[in-house]
């Protein structure tokens, strides 16, 4: 019966650390249709700021497509600004997965996700991007 135990616990382990590493992370439905303002106790309504989990790839070069995965962008689409002040291309925009086009001229530092109620995210390592050098053309 040990062996079988055994082999049970090594199995989830390695579905853990595969999940883990491969950054899987499930859009459960209902956040998806959450509204992005809320009503505070004296009746105002306020706008949650957006948090970014990862930045995918962490380094590209201008004109690559990147993937921002987080939490609280909103359903309607915002801005994405890359250090330097420059405003990415939204390609897609959903409440919890951005994809973006890196700008010409970008530089390397922490990208801004602004919600669509003006909502801005605090800065933090989850946002880091690394603006890499196009390959020059032969």
């Amino acid at each position: 019966m040990k062996p079988t135990i055994y082999k049970l616990i090594v199995c989830l382990a390695v579905l853990v650390l595969i999940t883990g590493l491969c950054g899987y992370s499930a859009v459960l439905p209902a956040q998806e249709e959450k509204e992005e303002t809320t009503e505070d106790s004296s009746g105002q309504t306020s706008c949650p700021s957006p948090y970014i989990k990862l930045v995918s790839p962490r380094a590209a070069a201008a004109g690559a497509r990147i993937t921002i995965e987080g939490a609280r962008f909103g359903k309607d689409t915002g801005q994405v600004i890359f250090p330097g002040n420059l405003p990415a291309e939204v390609v897609s925009w959903r409440y919890q997965h951005i994809e973006v086009i890196v700008p010409d001229g970008a530089a390397t530092g922490n990208i801004t996700v602004i919600s669509s109620c003006s909502s801005e995210n605090k800065k933090g390592p989850g946002g880091y991007f690394k603006v890499l050098e196009k390959p020059k053309e032969k």
